[in-house]
């Protein structure tokens, strides 16, 4: 009797160890599924951006894809994005468009692809088909051909650095300066 209590032990306490290690197993899948598959969708959407409730910026698309996860969250806009920025005073004064957008939030990076176009406050214009932002550098920049179009010239290079704002320029392998006459 007591032999078949230590074999019922012994097997109780195997099959434990192999549930155990079978969960794992599962909730590392489910996890590894959790990183590929889309948490939250929403549709045509509309984010306001304030800061010390003051408005900056406001964002329409078509379509968010928001994936959650503890490693790497990301925030995709994969059918156009517009977003007009906020003055001081909360007056229109710069705007962006993209064909695809997308938001690496452990980095502070956003990635804008397909007919990318800014207007800053002046008027300046912005062409090209990528436009990557650094948050934490407040870096906007690209190595694709650019096209920026002011009031004095149009500028065709390849590659481009500014500020947030558009309005210090740096540009690379410029392959034309085109003055505009008045």
């Amino acid at each position: 009797m007591l032999k078949a209590k230590i074999y019922f032990f012994h097997l109780i306490l195997l099959g434990g160890v192999v549930f155990g290690f079978s969960c794992k197993n599962q909730k590392e899948d489910v996890n590894k599924i959790e990183k590929v598959i889309p948490t939250e969708t929403a549709t045509n959407i509309t984010l306001y951006y304030s800061d010390s409730a003051k408005l900056k910026a406001k964002l329409v698309s078509p379509l968010m894809i928001r994936y959650i996860s503890d490693t790497n969250p990301l925030l995709e806009l994969p059918k156009t994005l517009q977003i007009q920025f906020y003055d001081p005073n909360q007056v229109p004064d710069a705007h962006l468009r993209a064909n695809y957008g997308l938001r690496i939030i452990n980095k502070n990076k956003t990635i804008l692809k397909g007919n990318v176009v800014v207007v800053n406050q002046i008027g300046d214009t912005f062409k090209s088909e990528e436009l990557i932002w650094l948050q934490d550098k407040k870096k906007v920049y690209t190595k694709k051909f650019v096209r920026v179009k002011t009031a004095r010239d149009i500028v065709l290079a390849e590659g481009f650095e500014s500020n947030e704002s558009f309005t210090k320029y740096k540009f690379y392998k410029v392959k034309a300066t085109i003055l505009i006459k008045e």
